[in-house]
């Protein structure tokens, strides 16, 4: 969800000129003019002279942050928070900091006993709201944006902020509202009716939805609305025409994850789904930690036959949202598409115990008792000496050379079998269970002693040139 609020310290752009600290004059003229390598360099040479001084260190922590270096960062900003454990600007960086470093509940901690002493100080109160949206205390980020718009009233960015969250969490009515106070209070209009278009659409009127966006563009062409109307084409079924609204969308604000991910769905939909994984492949660099991102990204390469990069996009989105049941499913899937059957079992399990719908439960029940005999199946197989191989056959050594390079560059080995072996319409890519021993004799000793997931190397065979791959 995107915030209005700041997120960043104000200290992430140091004043040109400290008159405290005259002898921090260079390194802030670096960092103001956006040489901020430079101006890292000057301030951990300024710390063997001035150690002492909390702001020096404020300072390097947001910087450290700024590259990405949260373990760094947070080492400056406890030093900061050593020397000057009562500033509020170090109490938010220090919050930043462990934020980053994955400890969001030490970052929240860190904020609430800021506030005890300085309970309606406005940049605390926008770093907790910030910190409770990444995290998902609603709640909380609600009752902080209730706050500070009685405390500056007039700034609208957290009046819009409340009304997005609010919108987030099907509360439309008390949306509405205050949408219509903001409005009245001198909120942006061209906002103001994108964001009430959003509602309709989230209410499940699309005609409403559509009045309000086109009426905010009216009054100028705006990101909002333009996204807005590719949402709208994209639930009436036209994703192409929702692909050009987003685009356009997009030249406005080319970095926005949520346009991104939209543009990819629309994609996906569209048939077009080499330019779908560049869309969520660049929301991502906009937003690493999107769950549905991770999730749609590997959903479409599923679709492109790539399992093995869906696997990884999966983990990630269920690393990121661990309660959520859907990744778990989309994991199980393609577990047993790759013959774990053992973590396939897991998988399932998992996203058993997270649904409530009890047709779906007696389903993935089923599908676990399936699994459950071709895991036996296949332990009794190996325990019988027997190994199961994919199987790819063609013509040419130099041929059979290149594919087993792109396999053991990552690409799926089935699907360069199904797609290039001369077996395949033939006998099959999967030649199942089969004895080493009983193979032909050429194949045999580089069959002997492969591992799981190992590919052999060229065998030349009495019709082509082969490779095999073990799964079990």
């Amino acid at each position: 969800m995107m915030l209005f609020v700041s997120t960043v310290s104000s200290q992430e752009r140091p004043v040109p000129f400290d008159p405290l600290r005259p002898w921090i004059a260079e390194a802030d003229s670096l960092a103001a003019v956006g040489q901020l390598e430079a101006a890292l360099r000057q301030y951990a040479r300024l710390a063997d002279l001035h150690g002492d001084d909390a702001q020096l260190w404020l300072r390097i922590a947001v910087l450290r942050l700024q590259f990405d270096l949260p373990g760094a960062a947070l080492e400056a900003a406890r030093t900061a928070t050593s020397l000057a454990p009562d500033e509020v600007d170090v109490a938010v960086v220090l919050a930043q900091a462990q934020s980053a470093n994955g400890d969001a509940a030490a970052g929240i901690a860190t904020l609430e006993a800021a506030l005890a002493t300085h309970p309606e100080d406005p940049e605390l109160l926008e770093t907790v709201a910030t910190v409770a949206v990444n995290t998902g205390q609603w709640a909380k980020a609600t009752g902080v944006l209730r706050q500070l718009i009685r405390l500056r009233p007039q700034r609208m960015l957290y009046r819009y902020d409340l009304i997005r969250i609010l919108q987030s969490r099907n509360q439309l009515a008390e949306a509405s509202e205050l949408l219509h106070e903001t409005l009245d209070a001198g909120g942006d209009p061209r906002l103001c009716h994108a964001l009430a278009g959003k509602g309709a659409l989230l209410a499940g009127d699309a005609d409403a939805a559509e009045r309000a966006y086109l009426k905010s563009l009216e009054l100028g062409e705006n990101s909002e609305a333009l996204g807005g109307m590719g949402a709208v084409q994209f639930v009436r079924g036209k994703p192409r025409e929702a692909v050009r609204y987003f685009r356009k969308a997009l030249e406005l604000r080319p970095r926005d994850p949520d346009l991104l991910f939209n543009l990819g769905n629309a994609l996906a939909q569209s048939d077009r789904p080499a330019e779908a994984e560049q869309a969520y492949r660049s929301s991502l660099e906009a937003d690493p930690f999107s769950a549905a991102t991770y999730q749609n990204l590997g959903v479409l390469l599923l679709g492109r036959l790539r399992p093995i990069e869906a696997q990884t996009a999966f983990q990630r989105a269920l690393e990121i949202e661990p309660q959520e049941p859907a990744p778990y499913l989309h994991m199980a899937r393609t577990r047993a598409a790759l013959f774990d059957f053992a973590g396939a079992l897991q998988n399932y399990r998992q996203y058993h115990d997270r649904i409530d719908d009890a047709t779906e439960s007696a389903r993935i029940a089923t599908v676990m008792e399936d699994l459950r005999v071709r895991l036996k199946a296949s332990r009794d197989a190996i325990a019988r000496g027997e190994i199961h191989l994919l199987q790819l056959m063609v013509e040419t050594r130099e041929e059979a050379a290149r594919l087993l390079d792109r396999s053991r560059a990552g690409e799926d080995f089935y699907t360069l079998a199904h797609t290039f072996s001369q077996l395949a319409e033939k006998v099959g890519v999967d030649a199942g269970f089969v004895d080493p021993a009983s193979l032909n004799e050429a194949f045999a000793p580089a069959l002997r002693h492969l591992k799981p997931q190992e590919c052999t190397p060229v065998l030349e065979g009495p019709k082509g040139f082969y490779i095999f791959q073990r799964v079990e």
